[in-house]
């Protein structure tokens, strides 16, 4: 897992044309202030659900946004198989979900009228998802 971290920072510093992390600061955004990503996370919870043919209500991961992801992905399992999930199938929706959240995010600018403020900051920025 750390290794993924690893080389999240080493592209982003890559395509940025920075030769290491070195910010000013370091923004963590939980709860959409900066970025606004449930819509994001709605429809990879959504695409990753019809892939593994697991009952989705439509915007369920709203009702159920900031619980973690084992117990949105037991409550998808439950309702579909009358079960809970198991850790290899815990991982690998898990892993899928975040990779369709990921690709959705690539390319996105965060609120630009904030984004403005903080140019003159060597800044990073964390959007979060569990």
């Amino acid at each position: 897992m750390m290794n993924n971290y690893i080389q999240a920072i080493q592209n982003y510093l890559k395509d940025h044309g920075f030769e290491q992390l070195a910010p000013e600061a370091v923004l963590f955004d939980m709860d959409g202030v900066l970025f606004d990503s449930m819509r994001l996370h709605n429809e990879s919870w959504q695409a990753t659900a019809a892939a593994y043919n697991l009952e989705m209500l439509p915007d369920e991961p709203y009702t159920l946004e900031g619980c973690t992801s084992t117990l949105m992905i037991n409550t998808l399992m439950e309702r579909t198989h009358q079960r809970q999930a198991t850790p290899e199938e815990l991982e690998m929706i898990y892993t899928e979900k975040n990779a369709g959240a990921s690709m959705r995010y690539h390319g996105r600018k965060g609120c630009p009228a904030r984004w403005k403020y903080w140019k003159k900051w060597a800044a990073m920025v964390c959007s979060g998802w569990s």
